[in-house]
């Protein structure tokens, strides 16, 4: 697979875009990388700098602080240095922002999973919780115990239900002075009620019926980026340099 865009080939050309559409320019200090976003069939990028969405095809790709992807039937896995992975299942839809502090993603719909390296800076908001993923707060990140990576998934279903699953470490989920946390090895169903946040169907992660509600597909896609072995019985192929493509 060839890169699209090198980072300073990509800055040029947005500046171009923006100077051509007569808005503010956009410098190369302001431009801010957050990662390489390797597209698994045809998705899509948007962001208010381009002048049109961006479509991309088995390729990857220099994604941008801002910018938004739409997997659509695709898949999508962003790799972020030195803090782990991300893997989009279809009919996603994910904003990204970060600094070389800490990168947030925004689900609007569908499903991610993330593998991340404990102590990442890492939070996800999904229909106004926010999300963090960590280790257990008995474990420091110096400990020898500590497992090599924090694993989950987080979904929002088309009934606008918010799931999440804690494969490995915790997610600590916030929503005003509401928190809730799901511990390794658990998954739930979160809902705001009353103005507060509340953890239903709290059950130990596994393979229910459904695939946690996901179709084969887009289960088969999360699992893949977050190493396999999510569901007792799954057999799933792929790794860092060839991600496993439903």
């Amino acid at each position: 697979m060839k890169t699209l865009f090198s980072r300073s080939l990509l800055s040029g050309c947005i500046s171009i875009l923006m100077l051509v559409a007569g808005s503010q320019s956009l410098s190369a200090a302001e431009l801010h990388v957050v990662g390489n976003l390797q597209a698994n069939g045809r998705i899509q990028i948007v962001n208010d700098t381009m002048p049109a969405p961006l479509n991309l095809a088995d390729t990857s790709y220099a994604l941008l602080s801002g910018d938004t992807v739409k997997t659509g039937n695709g898949t999508a896995v962003l790799k972020i240095s030195g803090m782990g992975r991300i893997g989009l299942a279809p009919d996603t839809e994910a904003s990204v922002s970060g600094t070389d502090q800490g990168l947030d993603v925004d689900i609007k719909s569908g499903a991610l999973g993330y593998v991340l390296t404990p102590g990442s800076a890492f939070t996800i908001k999904a229909a106004d919780m926010t999300m963090r993923p960590t280790h257990s707060p008995v474990q420091k990140v110096s400990d020898s115990n500590l497992p090599q990576q924090v694993t989950g998934w987080v979904k929002i279903g088309k009934d606008g239900k918010v799931e999440v699953g804690a494969k490995n470490g915790r997610i600590e989920i916030t929503h005003g002075g509401s928190v809730q946390v799901v511990e390794s090895g658990k998954q739930a169903v979160l809902a705001l009620q009353n103005g507060k946040l509340i953890a239903t169907a709290l059950t130990t992660l596994g393979s229910p019926p459904s695939l946690f509600g996901l179709s084969p597909t887009q289960f088969l896609a999360i699992a893949a980026v977050v190493g396999g072995g999510i569901a007792a019985g799954v057999t799933l192929t792929g790794n860092d340099n060839n991600p496993a493509s439903p």
